[in-house]
């Protein structure tokens, strides 16, 4: 930057170099003195002009600067999302960890229940057997579908839920697994009182009840169509086939069973879903005819609830991946995070050391300006002092040619 007040044009040069080339008198004294305040003038427009100058050079060297952390903010914020989403996808891992534990529990209850009603035979422990069957159908289903990794989306099927969720900044996506931990089944039936008759009984097991559709549409249930009958899955339904002669191991059992509350006897083929365990109608209600514990029947499932069990265990092993998978992914954003917020913090330490480093030489400069215009200004007030003395002819200042 060019110092004014030194170079060629300024008022102390100015005036020196016309004191030195003009000779003495009144009249070229007088134009001195004018001439000086003149340049003096320009000289104060002109620090005036450096000073916004350098403010607007110090705007354009700070823009790359702050381009830079508007970028990096904007990805920060990006992350932020994809943290959201990530915690979607941990709550729901997690509720499906806590509901296999449930699962765990209410299966270890059932079995506890059995072995009380085949010791005492009070009944009080079949209702146990089915409130935690009820309860356990209840913690696989009860979340909603967007943080619900254990319940059946299809009551057909018994298809699970499946969770994706935004991984990255780059929208790649991890997927979690759903497991259906229900027990979910349904009866297509092909007699009804010994004739054809075509038509689905489909169980509700959040409540343990099963209602008979003419036509279930199994993607759209609102479109389906009742009959009419329903039970409760407690008391509703009496098993008519010998649980001796069910074969418990195949998810496709072929049964016949009575509707107490219609009298209407069904035949068709149980389709099961989820773990292998069902309600107590499936065993014959675990009695025998005479009312007293059916000791082949409560074997049979407690075998069912030990195949449950293990079961459950490959579902947890699933569930404790998705579990895996989101910290991962939540290590992985939380990282990017603070690699940003550091590189942000860096790019404006880098902001205000370039900044400044040039902003106080060229305010030194103007600093330097500013003294000598001070100065000559003082210089400039001293000559008007005497300015009655400049303009007489009998000055003796100006005896001389030289002032």
């Amino acid at each position: 930057m060019v110092n004014p007040l030194t170079a060629t044009g300024n008022p102390l040069t100015v005036l020196q170099s016309q004191r030195a080339a003009q000779g003495g008198g009144t009249a070229q004294a007088s134009q001195i003195l004018q001439g000086g305040q003149a340049s003096l003038n320009r000289s104060q427009q002109y620090i005036e002009k450096a000073t916004e100058g350098l403010k607007e050079e110090v705007e354009r060297r700070a823009e790359p600067y702050d381009l830079k952390i508007e970028r990096l903010e904007g990805e920060v914020n990006d992350w932020i999302d994809v943290r959201t989403e990530i915690a979607q996808g941990r709550a729901a891992a997690t509720n499906g960890q806590d509901a296999l534990k449930t699962v765990d529990d209410k299966l270890t209850e059932m079995r506890r229940s059995l072995l009380k009603y085949k010791e005492t035979g009070s009944d009080l422990y079949k209702d146990q057997y089915f409130n935690a069957l009820r309860e356990l159908n209840v913690a696989v289903g009860g979340a909603s579908d967007e943080y619900n990794l254990t319940g059946q989306q299809n009551k057909i099927t018994h298809e699970p839920n499946t969770i994706s969720y935004t991984n990255d900044r780059t929208n790649g996506e991890t997927e979690l697994r759903g497991v259906y931990a229900g027990t979910g089944f349904y009866v297509d039936v092909s007699q009804k009182n010994g004739s054809a008759h075509d038509s689905t009984w489909v169980a509700d097991m959040d409540i343990l009840t099963m209602t008979e559709y003419s036509t279930y549409d199994a993607d759209e249930p609102e479109k389906s169509d009742e009959t009419g009958l329903s039970g409760s899955l407690k008391n509703g339904f009496t098993l008519n086939t010998d649980p001796g002669t069910i074969d418990y191991d195949s998810d496709s059992v072929t049964i016949q069973f009575t509707h107490e509350s219609s009298g209407n006897t069904f035949t068709g083929t149980v389709e099961r879903g989820g773990l292998s365990v069902m309600p107590g109608w499936f065993y014959g209600g675990f009695t025998d005819g005479s009312g007293n514990p059916n000791g082949a029947a409560i074997d049979r499932a407690l075998d069912d609830i030990g195949q449950a069990k293990n079961e459950l265990g490959g579902l947890q092993a699933i569930m404790d991946n998705n579990v895996t998978k989101v910290e991962n992914d939540q290590n992985q954003a939380d990282r990017a995070v603070e690699q940003l917020r550091e590189e942000i913090s860096q790019t404006r330490t880098d902001k205000a050391v370039a900044v400044r480093a040039f902003q106080q030489h060229e305010q030194a400069e103007i600093e330097d300006m500013r003294q000598s215009l001070e100065a000559a200004q003082q210089s400039s007030s001293y000559t008007r002092i005497f300015q009655g003395f400049v303009n007489s002819s009998n000055n003796p200042l100006f005896i001389s040619a030289n002032i």
